[in-house]
Order: C-alpha cells, then sequence, then structure tokens
C-alpha cells in the first residue's frame, strides 16, 4: 500500500469518526450520561472519595450482605405474624 493510499484511507475515517462523534454529541441519552457522570466526578471530588470507594460501596462483599437484601423487614412498630402467634402462645 502506497504511503498516499494509507494517507487517503486513515483521512475518510477520520471524517467518518469525526461525523458519528457529531451525532453522538447531540443524542439526549448521552447527554444525560454526561452531565450524571459529571455531577458524580463532582460529589467524589467533594467527598475525597475514589471510584473504588463508590464500588465497594454499591458491591458490598460480605457473606451476610446478600442475606439481609432477602430479609423482609416489617416497619418501625409493626409486628410480624410470627410474634404475634408467639406472644399468644406465651400467654397461654
Amino acid at each position: 500500500m502506497s504511503l498516499l493510499k494509507e494517507f487517503r484511507d486513515t483521512e475518510n475515517a477520520l471524517n467518518q469518526q469525526l461525523k458519528r462523534m457529531e451525532k453522538l454529541k447531540k443524542n439526549t441519552a448521552l447527554i444525560k450520561d454526561l452531565e450524571f457522570e459529571q455531577k458524580l466526578e463532582a460529589l467524589m471530588k467533594r467527598y475525597s472519595k475514589k471510584m473504588e470507594d463508590l464500588l465497594a460501596f454499591l458491591q458490598p462483599t460480605s457473606p451476610l450482605a446478600g442475606n439481609q437484601a432477602q430479609e423482609q423487614r416489617a416497619p418501625y412498630g409493626a409486628t410480624s405474624k410470627k410474634t404475634n402467634s408467639t406472644i399468644k402462645k406465651a400467654q397461654r
């Protein structure tokens, strides 16, 4: 391949990529994602956190974390049916 042909091919590929980038810049979903990324990075900087800290927070590695997520807890002050039946048995 001649150097001139390689240059022209590279130039054409670059122009295609630039057109693609202009399309992406107008995509509303991408714009929202970029805004979210900027806000997230600003918060991380404000609180001196790294991406690893954020990932560790979002993906706990504790073996108990999976069990706790599956448990259904009653709201504060509410009692479960199991608790009520245990109380009734104890009162008899």
